[in-house]
């Protein structure tokens, strides 16, 4: 089956919760990361909210992405009300092949007096000889293995002076403190993780120990430059505007 008939044969099941879930776990199943991209924008509808929160180069030519489905079922008798459904694909691939993947649909529970947002998983894909390469391919520039824990993972925003009181952000703290005490194992355990945001902020503190005359490693200068290079984007905040941006936009500025 060629990938415009995948799609056709996709696209024509009825738009209800299990049948969407079908729908993105079918593409994924093909492991062709290019039929998930051309999937992504053939379903993006009314009732289809679907994008990449995450897209961005991991090492080796691999890329790890977090996709997110939003799908909406009018109610038949009411269309002023409809019921939302929200599903997660975090996805590592090359340009073309899909090595990794878990699809989960967000659900929520009750927990004391909140509701509490889970994933429940719905299929997962591992090749492992894939992620070997992945982590082969990273430990070559970083020095570490891949940790994987890191991995999908928005617990940072690059930034500072963020929010109404323009408060300093925790990662901005952090790499603070650690310029403060020239901190140069810190800012290398930053520099080494797989998340992008900790990358960037470790790039901005090794800039600042270079402002005080401390002259880095070719280790250290060459993880700075991959990251530099890489592709994909981070979350970013100045005052009240958090959004993404370029992660070679972001690091420019820093001159080594």
């Amino acid at each position: 089956m060629n990938k415009l008939t995948l799609l056709i044969a996709l696209l024509s099941i009825g738009s209800v919760s299990a049948q969407i879930e079908k729908k993105v776990n079918d593409v994924l199943k093909t492991r062709d990361f290019k039929a998930l991209e051309a999937f992504t924008d053939t379903i993006s509808d009314y009732h289809n909210r679907v994008h990449w929160s995450m897209l961005r180069d991991l090492a080796g030519g691999y890329r790890e992405g977090v996709l997110s489905i939003e799908h909406t079922v009018p109610d038949k008798n009411d269309p002023n009300v409809s019921s939302v459904y929200n599903f997660l694909a975090t996805v590592i691939a090359t340009d073309s092949a899909i090595v990794y993947y878990q699809l989960s649909e967000i659900k929520n529970k009750k927990s004391g007096d909140d509701w509490v947002p889970y994933r429940q998983p719905i299929d997962s894909l591992r090749d492992e000889n894939a992620m070997q390469e992945l982590n082969t391919a990273y430990r070559a520039i970083f020095l570490v293995d891949l940790n994987e824990e890191e991995l999908f993972t928005n617990e940072y925003t690059y930034g500072s002076r963020c929010g109404w009181v323009g408060m300093e952000t925790k990662g901005s703290e952090q790499i603070s403190t650690m310029v403060s005490l020239n901190d140069r194992s810190g800012l290398l355990q930053w520099l080494q993780s797989p998340n992008a945001e900790k990358q960037v902020y470790a790039v901005d503190g090794f800039y600042q120990l270079t402002l005080k005359g401390i002259k880095l490693t070719e280790d250290e200068l060459r993880m700075i430059a991959f990251v530099k290079a890489k592709k994909g984007r981070v979350a970013v905040c100045s005052g009240c505007i958090h959004t993404t941006d370029d992660i070679g936009k972001v690091t420019r500025k820093f001159k080594f």
